[in-house]
């Protein structure tokens, strides 16, 4: 059993050789995006972290949103989802429409909202046609933008800015709120329900470039003012890939940290190799020894010197096996305390100096069965 075990030690060492080379030589995934690159998290463009630190610092707070839940939706008044990366599923934009009509909220769309790769959804819903329609435009254009909302409910004036318009939209019956030179509909604000929607043609109006450079950074601030800044804002991340938990090792594996985590794992099979090490062909110990040889051992031992008439030193010799088993690893408590006992008494015999039969012989016997005990209990916590 021990050199079975000996040898699958030194087999698994190996397989963990040849699997970090492996490593070593072919592992580089993709790394999972993580929760750091969140849109409203970063501030580099195209992502909309600056405006997230407005809204947060001039409202109730914010919540990121990595998903639909009724409960989330539960918790805010302004919703807002810019610029997704991936799909938004049907029922999902129904989910926040309906969200809109029964809350009274408030959902903030900034454009292009992306169907597949190659085909941009014309508007947020299809079939409701009191959402603007949208085009994106063939060739990108510097405009002069104005906001056309009502100033007195606005809150603050807000005077034309230039800003490189990438799409328009067509408003039949929602409220105009931004438009260009040539009266194109860049943003509009509709009722929906009991609540309201509210469209920008292109969400980079919004985003850090544009708000760092503090091009757009008075119209954020009377989106604040309109929409609300006694109430909690959601940012939708729930479409950009992101997950709040990334797997360890597949982030490790694609990170500058891969070279320190592969010198680690290396140094974790060389600790199981340590010790699990042979060196050297291996050797028998006493614990491989079965009842039946440690009994025919202490008969044969005991009879050769009882023949010689030598009772005493066929003790000593049952004694000293004793000893060395005693020695080994893996002897419950019990069991040795009892052959600690026999050590003792044999030993107190052995100073008398003289050879007694059949005090002796009664004495070997005891000690061949306590030897069986060890045996057995060696066996037994190796299992």
């Amino acid at each position: 059993m021990r050199r079975k075990r000996k040898n699958r030690a030194e087999l698994i060492w190996w397989l963990g050789v040849v699997v970090w080379a492996i490593a070593l030589v072919l592992w580089h995934p993709d790394a999972d995006v993580s929760y750091l690159e969140a849109p409203s998290l970063s501030a580099k463009p195209p992502h909309f972290g600056i405006f997230h630190q407005l809204v947060k610092g001039q409202t109730i707070g914010t919540v990121r949103m990595l998903s639909l839940s009724d409960d989330l939706l539960a918790q805010v008044g302004v919703v807002v989802l810019l610029a997704p990366t991936q799909p938004v599923p049907v029922d999902h934009r129904e989910q926040l429409l309906e969200w809109v009509d029964q809350s009274g909220g408030t959902l903030v769309l900034g454009y292009p909202i992306f169907k597949n790769p190659y085909e941009q959804l014309s508007a947020f819903s299809s079939e409701i046609e009191t959402l603007s329609r949208w085009q994106a435009l063939a060739t990108p254009q510097t405009s002069v933008l104005y906001c056309v909302l009502d100033e007195a409910n606005s809150g603050r004036d807000v005077p034309p800015f230039r800003h490189t318009v990438s799409g328009v939209m067509e408003a039949d019956e929602g409220r105009v709120w931004l438009e260009d030179e040539e009266r194109n509909v860049i943003g509009t604000i509709e009722p929906y329900g009991s609540g309201q929607v509210v469209q920008l043609a292109m969400a980079d109006i919004l985003d850090n470039d544009s708000l760092g450079r503090k091009r757009t950074h008075l119209f954020a601030a009377t989106l604040l003012d309109v929409l609300g800044r006694g109430t909690k804002w959601g940012f939708v991340e729930a479409y950009e890939g992101i997950e709040s938990t990334p797997a360890f090792i597949k982030l490790v594996g694609s990170s500058r940290a891969r070279a320190l985590f592969l010198q680690v794992l290396l140094l974790l099979w060389l600790g199981y190799w340590w010790r699990t090490k042979r060196l050297g062909a291996l050797r028998r110990y006493v614990g491989q020894r079965d009842v039946r040889d440690v009994a025919s051992q202490a008969r044969d031992t005991g009879e050769f010197y009882f023949r010689a008439g030598k009772s005493r030193w066929a003790l000593s010799c049952c004694l000293d096996y004793l000893k060395l088993m005693l020695k080994g690893r893996h002897v419950s408590g019990e069991t040795k305390s009892r052959a600690l006992k026999l050590v003792d008494a044999g030993t107190t015999e052995l100073k008398r100096g003289r050879d007694d039969m059949e005090k002796h012989a009664l004495m070997i016997k005891k000690i061949a069965l306590s030897q069986q005990e060890l045996v057995e209990s060696i066996k037994g916590s190796k299992r």
